[in-house]
């Protein structure tokens, strides 16, 4: 190491009288030049000073990178845990949707969701189309009250009353009739924005009905008549 002594000429050549010998994270070690008045050098100190300032200041990024890192791993995990829940979230849903469509587009009865305010058909089930004998985009440019041949009530029933069937005649696209039997359910009671229509294709239980009557009617007709004749 160099001596105070070796240091003395660079230190009476520096212009503003003052070395800096050693600089680390913790100390300053330097040295300060006295002169008179007239510039003339009288005498050389040595001096050791703590950086207690650099010190604070490094404890403080310290502190606060590792606050910044906490509150990133905070965010980092929530958002893995929130993201979890709505991959399971999502899942579950298309799960629901794809269980709700098998059932909607398998069953043996045709279902149309509308809208009651506008009475426009939002979805029909497969099963709606072949009774009504047109296609969903087809459905869906028509007022659901003209698929029958007469005015009928759109209006769910009251709950004592949801599960009686409606009589009704279906005007085909063909304007064939069937006879079929209805039933409308609110399925959102609390905004009502969305009415389900259930039908029953019933066009052969009628016409057993029908023959049915025409054959009791003939019986009756024989039972009191002359077969020969015709007469009572």
């Amino acid at each position: 190491e160099r001596t105070v002594a070796a240091e003395k000429p660079e230190l009476l050549v520096a212009p503003d009288g003052r070395r800096i010998l050693r600089r680390s994270d913790t100390t300053i070690e330097g040295q300060l030049r006295l002169d008179t008045i007239d510039g003339t050098p009288i005498a050389m100190l040595w001096t050791t000073q703590p950086r207690s300032v650099m010190q604070s200041g490094q404890q403080g990024v310290r502190y606060l990178v590792g606050w910044v890192a906490l509150l990133v791993s905070i965010v980092v995990a929530a958002w893995h845990t929130y993201s979890g829940r709505l991959r399971r979230t999502s899942h579950a849903a298309e799960v629901s949707e794809t269980r709700y469509r098998a059932i909607f587009d398998r069953a043996a009865s045709g279902i149309v969701l509308f809208d009651p305010t506008t009475r426009r058909v939002l979805d029909a089930n497969p099963q709606a189309q072949r009774l009504v004998g047109a296609s969903l985009e087809e459905l869906r440019r028509r007022d659901l009250a003209t698929v029958f041949d007469t005015p009928v009530s759109l209006a769910p029933g009251l709950v004592e009353e949801a599960a009686q069937n409606r009589p009704a005649q279906l005007v085909r696209g063909d304007d064939e009739r069937r006879d079929v039997e209805f039933t409308i359910v609110d399925l959102d009671p609390a905004t009502g924005r969305v009415h389900a229509m259930l039908l029953q294709d019933v066009s052969h239980r009628r016409e057993a009905e029908r023959r049915a009557q025409e054959h009791q009617l003939s019986l009756q007709h024989l039972a009191t008549h002359d077969a020969l004749t015709g007469l009572p």
